[in-house]
């Protein structure tokens, strides 16, 4: 993490106000608002409503409130198309869970304004898929690659559609990228809350699973800096932390492989900004062997490298596959590939890698 992405944090999270306060000017002294990357201009409301509280002017002031509103006025419009599709899936009786910025503006951010919401994240059982896309198309939602729609469910974990207004909303059958085996996701549906998004009824992962789930996703490198998953986090612990079960969580982590990742996000949480979580997570964290392949899997999607999608696909399917012998996962890795993506042959296999490998250097 960047010395001003944790600046920014700490002037964000920090309950003592000068702490805050001595943090938000170092940060200001270095940034410029005006090249300010994504990923941190994402979390200028939340700096707004800080330093409001603290502060009678501050730097950048009028400019931050600008984008605070914006924010306020955008995730308005996104909760108003929000609530139009969660009605239709309540009144079809589409059992769902609504994940991410959906669940943590629900549950975790009283203002509405701090947190941006970029799209709408659901997750349906497999059973309810079909039905589910039938009810998105009527009611004007497109796949945004149809060819995304006949994916084997065991090679991906969600498709993407668009409305004509261009909003997003992720349909998932697996709530995590690189988890998607067979009763990847049996535990998700069984640690749900109620709560209310946009006035609909809705039901969204309990203060454990919404932990870990924030942590596994949060350390993904994305073009923009992913850093909103600290705040995110904080959040969680600081509103619910008599409600995370650390057991569940420990099994969580330890069914899924993601040891490695999550004591990255455990550390980085505590040392950095003072969560609030116990030394016998840690102790146990430490016992659960890490496998050479969660290690790689971790570096590769947290980071950049040469021919990374031919990286991240194999070793998601070993991941999957961890207890089954290299030669047996050699033999099955054609099949994969072809589902992934959506081959008519085999043939076709090492065509596919050619191209995707030269369309990711031609995109770098």
């Amino acid at each position: 993490m960047k010395t001003d992405e944790k600046l920014l944090l700490q002037a964000i999270l920090d309950h003592d106000d000068q702490v805050s306060k001595a943090c938000f000017e170092r940060w200001a002294e270095m940034t410029d608002l005006d090249n300010i990357e994504g990923g941190s201009y994402r979390l200028i409301p939340a700096l707004y409503r800080r330093m409001s509280r603290i502060n009678g002017n501050f730097t950048y002031q009028n400019r931050m409130k600008g984008i605070y509103r914006y924010f306020l006025y955008r995730n308005s419009m996104t909760l108003h198309k929000t609530k139009e599709i969660l009605l239709v899936l309540n009144e079809n009786q589409i059992p769902y869970v609504v994940l991410k910025g959906g669940a943590l503006l629900a549950s975790y951010y009283e203002d509405k304004g701090i947190r941006p919401m970029n799209d709408l994240d659901i997750l349906v059982d497999e059973a309810f898929i079909s039905r589910t896309i039938e009810l998105l198309r009527s009611s004007g939602w497109q796949p945004q690659d149809e060819e995304s729609l006949s994916v084997n469910h065991h090679a991906g974990h969600a498709i993407t559609f668009l409305n004509a207004d261009g909003m997003e909303l992720d349909l998932h059958w697996h709530v995590i990228y690189q988890c998607c085996w067979d009763g990847a996701d049996s535990s998700y549906w069984t640690h749900t809350e109620k709560a209310s998004l946009a006035g609909v009824d809705i039901s969204i992962l309990n203060p454990t699973l919404q932990l870990f789930h924030t942590c596994a996703h949060g350390l993904r490198w994305n073009e923009l800096s992913s850093i909103r998953w600290v705040a995110d986090a904080m959040s969680i612990i600081e509103k619910r932390e008599r409600d995370i079960d650390w057991t569940v969580f420990l099994q969580e982590t330890r069914s899924k492989k993601l040891t490695y990742t999550i004591k990255k996000a455990v550390d980085i949480l505590r040392n950095d900004f003072g969560a609030q979580i116990p030394d016998s997570l840690l102790v146990e964290l430490d016992k659960i062997p890490v496998s050479d392949i969660e290690r790689r899997l971790h570096d590769v999607l947290s980071g950049t490298s040469k021919y990374k999608y031919v990286k991240i696909r194999w070793y998601i399917y070993s991941l999957g596959m961890i207890d089954k012998s290299l030669i047996k996962r050699i033999i099955g890795l054609p099949s994969y590939l072809q589902a992934v993506w959506n081959l008519k042959s085999r043939k076709e296999i090492l065509p596919a890698i050619i191209t995707k490998v030269k369309a990711k250097k031609a995109i770098q």
